[in-house]
């Protein structure tokens, strides 16, 4: 129910133009971040806060709770739909099809509307590799909706290297500056994917790692430096760059011993002795 509350408030917001700032302080009279918490559902609306709204908006709070009651058929089937996409071996023309449908009914709200536009358009860049359905899908995408990133990170097994590139670069162009965790797990998966790929601009994959580097350690996410320097292992050992195959071969090895990542270890060692 919390879950479906958090979509109202939002949808109510974004229907009326108000900004998360003016939600909090013109209607709940609380902070930007409350109303962040709130619609993300980490937070719970009360009773007074539900009836500022409806008074605020003038809203007919019958039919407002009629519609979180219906809402939650709409959201569990628009959430398998976002399963569906994650997995690369579902039938993606049949996926497409029951998006179609959905966007058919009528009780469909905006939210409901705006998800299922997302998530079409990250499948037909996917599919057609045009990169207005990724400039739409990235310059949309929700940065504290982990259902959009987690999306994102598992589509980029289905890209070619050129779209994964593309995708980047179109990150690029947003304000990820709150979100750099977010950004930074997409960046070292593409960096692994560009280097399963056998993707060959060195300069560019230099780049990418050095920037993934720089954000975890911004981040503070240092357990994620062992698994960079593995990708660059990996890669200096493609094209034959030795001595920086070994140096990140055995800094990988250091690090993974460090945080105590097994699996990492082995995967460093197979790739020694190969």
């Amino acid at each position: 129910m919390n879950k479906k509350i958090a979509t109202m408030v939002k949808e109510i917001r974004l229907k009326n133009k108000y900004s998360q700032d003016d939600m909090a302080k013109q209607v709940l009279g609380v902070s930007k971040r409350q109303v962040i918490r709130i619609e993300s559902g980490k937070a719970e609306l009360s009773l007074s806060q539900f009836l500022q709204v409806t008074t605020y908006f003038d809203l007919d709070i019958a039919k407002l709770l009629n519609q979180i009651l219906d809402m939650g058929n709409v959201m569990a089937k628009i959430n398998t739909l976002y399963s569906k996409a994650k997995d690369p071996t579902f039938n993606q023309s049949d996926l497409m099809q029951r998006i179609e449908e959905l966007l058919e009914n009528e009780e469909m709200n905006r939210y409901h509307v705006f998800r299922l536009e997302l998530l079409q358009s990250l499948i037909n860049y996917r599919e057609t590799d045009d990169s207005t359905y990724l400039i739409y899908f990235t310059k949309h995408i929700d940065s504290s909706n982990t259902d959009d990133i987690r999306l994102l990170n598992l589509s980029l097994s289905t890209m070619s290297s050129r779209q994964i590139v593309a995708c980047i670069e179109s990150l690029k162009k947003n304000d990820f500056t709150k979100k750099k965790e977010i950004l930074n797990k997409i960046l070292i998966n593409s960096l692994g994917f560009l280097v399963k790929n056998k993707y060959n601009d060195a300069n560019y994959i230099q780049q990418l790692f050095q920037r993934a580097k720089s954000y975890t350690l911004d981040n503070g996410e240092y357990s994620y430096l062992p698994i960079l320097y593995f990708h660059m292992a990996k890669f200096n050992k493609r094209i034959g760059n030795k001595s920086e195959f070994m140096f990140c071969s055995e800094r990988a090895l250091f690090l993974a011993e460090i945080y105590e990542n097994d699996v990492l270890k082995d995967n460093i060692k197979r790739e020694l002795e190969e």
